[in-house]
């Protein structure tokens, strides 16, 4: 996952050189998403295993929630990303949940976010990896247009159910009847006030991402210290942090300073609009796409969340049969 940062900061710093092993990371289970779906995440990722580890009993999350939630993953890249270009550092490594469990070693705080995760992974299953994971966004836009994504079933669907109630976290699309994705004029109308709806989404989505812009600041070290000066210039005292005592030994001008945290925070207004901007656009697009309701046969896997980790494949009769005769 850290890869990612590391590729995003060569693509846009010419005196940055990434390490090949860092874009091998980073390239290889793309290139396999891209054929055969996400068989990083169910196959290869450690921080999945991790969490499957603890799984008990998977609790079913109503549909709604669940995607209400899958879009935070976005919005974590998006801040990541702008926290690479703005200087602040690698937030996706910074706060990766278990990495403390692996080393062991981490900040106290790390170890209970890590321990709050692993306690929601024994009822929900993989709630990194479908609700925070940045890295999992680029595995869901391309497993979309994975060429050999696994079926459920070798052949036709017996619609039993048994691979949806298997599934644990409700990766498979339902079979929709030729009746319930007819097109009627309520639906027309509704896809096309969404349409119209979607430039006013990005409108409010880049107004709220300028004017929280100075909250997102304040990951940048530089503009955390310079607002520490402020405050100690204030009211009057000194070196009250070990940061402001460290500056303030360095003689640099206090003026260099507070210029360099301005630039910074322009920088991160204009992200933060375009980060807006493109988080309202993305839910209204996915608004128009909840309205579009297609004929499907047969329960199939939901290309963009499915996990490839095969449970749905172990619970088809049909799949069980074609073993018995293959054995026979």
């Amino acid at each position: 996952m850290g890869a990612l940062q590391n590729t995003f900061l060569a693509l846009i710093t010419a005196d940055y050189v990434i390490p090949i092993i860092a874009l091998l990371f980073f390239v290889i289970p793309l290139f396999f998403t891209l054929f055969f779906g996400r068989v990083f995440c169910g196959g290869v990722c450690p921080l999945g295993a991790i969490q499957d580890v603890v799984l008990l009993k998977p609790l079913k999350m109503p549909s709604w929630f669940s995607e209400s939630l899958s879009i935070i993953p976005f919005f974590y890249l998006g801040i990541a990303l702008l926290s690479v270009y703005t200087g602040s550092g690698f937030l996706i490594c910074r706060f990766d949940p278990f990495v403390g469990f692996f080393r062991l070693s981490a900040p106290l705080e790390m170890l209970i976010y890590g321990a709050i995760v692993l306690g929601l992974s024994v009822f929900i299953n993989r709630p990194y990896c479908r609700f925070l994971c940045p890295y999992g966004v680029l595995h869901n836009l391309l497993s979309r247009f994975s060429i050999w994504h696994l079926t459920t079933t070798p052949d036709e669907c017996l619609e039993c159910n048994l691979c949806a109630d298997i599934c644990p976290i409700d990766a498979l699309d339902q079979p929709v009847s030729e009746k319930e994705a007819a097109v009627n004029s309520k639906s027309i109308r509704q896809i096309v006030v969404l349409v119209l709806l979607v430039p006013f989404l990005a409108g409010g989505g880049a107004l709220l991402g300028g004017l929280t812009s100075p909250l997102f600041s304040k990951l940048n070290p530089d503009v955390r210290l310079a607002e520490q000066i402020q405050y100690e210039n204030a009211t009057g005292k000194t070196s009250l942090t070990l940061e402001s005592k460290a500056f303030r030994g360095t003689g640099k001008a206090v003026s260099v300073l507070m210029e360099e945290a301005d630039a910074i925070r322009e920088k991160f207004f204009v992200g933060s609009i375009i980060l807006g901007a493109f988080m309202g656009l993305l839910m209204g697009i996915r608004l128009i796409g909840y309205s579009f309701v297609r004929k499907k046969e047969g329960y199939t896997p939901n290309k963009a969340r499915c996990v490839s980790c095969a449970r749905c494949i172990e619970a088809c009769p049909k799949e069980k049969n074609r073993i018995k005769s293959k054995a026979a």
